[in-house]
């Protein structure tokens, strides 16, 4: 096949994907954490919060990762603590939005 004059044509091979030393994961979007369930408290206080919370990861299978919000300004520290009390594993701690509408994100895995 020929192009015609003054058309430039690209012929692209397809280069094969590169996967992971992690079996069956070929991309980085399927290495992220995906949580189960979401506990949104960012309209209660911290205490009240991680009370629920307690309640939610009770009720969840061995493995599973839940997803805290709070607009807390103590959250930061009563999160880690009570997730290192109760046993569980805190994967990722993060602050999100902007002043006034700032509030923290956890992830918290139950063993």
């Amino acid at each position: 096949m020929t192009a015609p004059p003054g058309l430039v044509v690209e012929v692209r091979q397809e280069v094969p994907l590169q996967c992971s030393p992690v079996k069956g994961v070929c991309r980085l979007e399927d290495l992220k954490v995906k949580p189960l369930h979401r506990l949104d408290n960012r309209g209660t206080p911290c205490a009240l919060g991680l009370i629920r919370a307690t309640e939610v990861m009770e009720a969840l299978p061995s493995g599973a990762v839940l997803e805290l919000l709070s607009k807390d300004v103590y959250a930061p520290y009563e999160v880690p603590a009570w997730a290192g009390k109760y046993g569980y594993r805190l994967l990722k701690r993060e602050q999100r939005g902007i002043f006034p509408f700032r509030y923290h994100r956890f992830l918290v895995e139950k063993p």
